[in-house]
């Protein structure tokens, strides 16, 4: 019994770090100066070994087909090394050396949200509150678009099509990122 407890409690871990793994994509890929295709070309290649091994050697999907297995593992493989990527990238990027490049607002873009309020036990129901999430669409002078969340303030004061300036720094696996706080930086000063 403690065998079969270990076990769900070790998928359980496996399928959180896949899913941070994709999070982490989702939230750093456009600040990135690399195609997403290419990372995940890179990643489904590199899992594929990995994958292999563990659909043979592991018991933690006992799925009767050993193909659904090793598309699992390989699903979860590639979603690790693609966060893991994005994210060492960008935390290791370096901010003392960083270069500017221009930009221009492309779009400014909000989504609207509902206010919900807990109930119970995984239950929310809408409080008919609604609130907006403003974004802007920035596009580098070499074609990247970078994609970043605003505030109330900081959407009124950008307008489609104004110049910024953005701070480009190198990371730690020597892709280049888009330093966020620049961007909101130079825009406050303009």
């Amino acid at each position: 019994m403690k065998s079969g407890i270990l076990k769900n409690i070790v998928t359980a871990l496996i399928v959180t770090l896949a899913v941070s793994g994709i999070g982490t994509c989702l939230a750093l890929r456009t600040l990135t100066l690399v195609d997403t295709w290419i990372v995940a070309a890179i990643a489904v290649c590199a899992a594929f070994p990995l994958t292999a091994a563990l659909t043979r050697n592991s018991n933690l999907f006992n799925f009767s087909k050993k193909s659904l297995r090793l598309a699992i593992w390989q699903i979860i493989v590639t979603s690790l090394l693609c966060g893991a990527f994005y994210g060492v990238n960008y935390a290791g990027a370096d901010e003392d050396h960083t270069t500017t490049a221009d930009a221009t607002v492309e779009r400014r873009y909000y989504k609207e949200r509902q206010r919900t309020r807990r109930v119970g036990r995984g239950r929310y129901v809408a409080t008919g509150e609604k609130y907006k999430l403003h974004y802007a669409d920035i596009r580098i002078a070499d074609g990247h678009l970078v994609t970043i969340q605003l505030t109330q303030s900081q959407t009124n004061s950008i307008r489609n099509g104004q110049p910024l300036e953005v701070s480009i720094a190198k990371g730690l696996l020597g892709v280049p990122v888009v330093l966020r706080n620049s961007i909101l930086k130079h825009h406050s000063t303009i």
